[in-house]
């Protein structure tokens, strides 16, 4: 099953056994932030922020990567041409059932 970010960070928080506030301190980011990321009301404003999370969480790039395309990819591309459809849609993967 996919994932966004906000669920990947809170399942990976809870895996390493830390509360929402030391992941913000060790992140240089706010409780606030962290939460608001978890529970999709905030959206990671910057790649630095994504880092710094991941970083903290043992998150890789490209599974942060993966949960924000998912997230953000809308389920027709439109008019983006074939090859580059393709390749977004194999990057955003299988629809979860």
């Amino acid at each position: 099953m996919k994932m966004t970010f906000g669920e990947m960070i809170h399942a990976a928080r809870k895996r390493e056994g830390m509360k929402a506030h030391e992941v913000a301190r060790q992140a240089g980011v706010s409780e606030f932030t962290v939460y608001g990321i978890e529970s999709g009301r905030v959206r990671a404003t910057s790649f630095y922020i994504v880092l710094r999370l991941c970083a903290v969480l043992g998150i890789t790039l490209d599974e942060a990567a993966a949960a924000t395309l998912y997230e953000l990819l809308p389920p027709n591309l439109g008019d983006i041409p074939d090859p580059v459809k393709r390749r977004l849609l194999a990057l955003k993967g299988p629809p979860s059932a």
